[in-house]
């Protein structure tokens, strides 16, 4: 709701005071209005006409829910042309309607990446995502395509061509028909962390060459020449961030993905270093904890980094007490004895009351040795 005049915002949070049920209804709202999906619905551009008599159907897939660059139902279609005029098509359309979208550059040059990644909350469902520099007619801003669709329901439907491949094998296959690369996602090497950007919480995919974060808009690739370096920040018992460094243009630019669950640590830092990225974690904190330090900052930030592996790297080893020097009982399990404590006897240590009492005898003493020596 930051976003909202501030007049706007007030009110809106006074009413969710009075009936908290209505907060997911304007969250909802806020959303569709960040994405530009009610602008859309009012009016949808129409990319430059194509005649469907012109072009063999050689894949039609039925009633798919486009997310991205507009939100339909539609139907994608492959098709290829009947003369040597006209190149192969990748389109977005409603059946019996005019397309929505057309790909008419499907080649690696226009196609920039294009892959298919799991759904983590939704099972049978996956993610088709392109991303390349225009569309037929340059609408929906040139935005990537990002299509969700059913796996099981697509794979029942195609059952009689899928007898010996998967249903994604069979759709790189297509792919590659037309022109372009169509990369799977893979267990084995690829992998997902929930994570957020600002306030929005998302999908951060470490993939072969690339890192997407998605899938509410704007949806985000880097590609791995792109990136410089990334480093560990924000590091709690439970969360960390990672601000990835990255060339936009001639500069260098930063983005931010905060609250990852500690437990995904060392699967992102294996893939840093498997990658060659550069880490700057310890350079940027050593100077972080030279000010904490001067400040007289608590250490609860170094505790916290050295909960997770690697977490040394990140606070600085010069500041790590190696285990068994500490003077902490509780901490090392060693135990330092003072001069009122006895080494052989086991005897506990003299109390306040106990010092006391033999200062005292030991007065008396030294005037009962006084008076002896008048006596003499």
């Amino acid at each position: 709701m930051e976003n909202l005049p501030s007049n706007l915002s007030e009110q809106i949070k006074n009413l969710i005071e009075k009936y908290p049920e209505t907060e997911n209804v304007f969250n909802q709202l806020i959303d569709l209005i960040d994405e530009g999906t009610l602008k859309e619905a009012k009016r949808v551009k129409i990319s430059n006409e194509i005649n469907f008599a012109d072009y063999t159907v050689i894949l039609q897939l039925p009633s798919l829910s486009v997310q991205s660059p507009f939100r339909s139902k539609s139907n994608l279609i492959f098709a290829c042309p009947k003369s040597d005029t006209s190149k192969p098509i990748l389109a977005i359309a409603k059946t019996n309607e005019k397309p929505q979208l057309i790909l008419d550059k499907l080649n690696d040059e226009n196609v920039l990446y294009a892959v298919i990644l799991p759904i983590p909350e939704k099972k049978d469902f996956k993610n088709l995502a392109i991303f390349y520099k225009e569309n037929m007619g340059g609408v929906h801003k040139n935005e990537p395509l990002l299509i969700q669709y059913n796996e099981s329901l697509i794979s029942e439907s195609l059952k009689l061509i899928l007898q010996k491949m998967t249903f994604p094998t069979y759709f790189q296959r297509q792919c590659s028909m037309l022109g372009f690369k169509l990369n799977l996602f893979t267990e084995s090497k690829d992998f997902y962390v929930v994570a957020h950007k600002g306030s929005k919480e998302g999908f951060l995919y470490f993939l072969e060459d690339q890192i997407l974060f998605g899938f509410k808009k704007p949806i985000l690739l880097f590609e791995k020449s792109q990136i410089e370096s990334i480093n560990y920040s924000s590091v709690t018992r439970l969360t960390f961030s990672i601000t990835l460094s990255y060339k936009e243009a001639d500069k260098t630019a930063k983005i931010e993905f905060s609250m990852i669950d500690q437990a995904e640590f060392d699967k992102i830092d294996n893939y840093v270093k498997a990658k060659g990225f550069t880490d700057k974690s310890l350079t940027e904190e050593l100077k972080a904890k030279s000010n904490m330090k001067n400040n007289e900052t608590s250490g609860a930030l170094r505790e916290a980094a050295l909960q997770i592996p690697g977490g040394e790297k990140i606070v600085g080893e010069s500041n790590i007490e190696v285990q068994g020097d500490s003077d902490d009982e509780d901490v090392d399990g060693t135990y330092q004895f003072n001069g009122n404590e006895s080494e052989d006897d086991g005897s506990p240590p003299n109390t306040d009351e106990e010092t006391e009492e033999k200062g005292d005898d030991a007065k008396e003493d030294d005037l009962n040795q006084e008076a002896i020596k008048i006596d003499n």
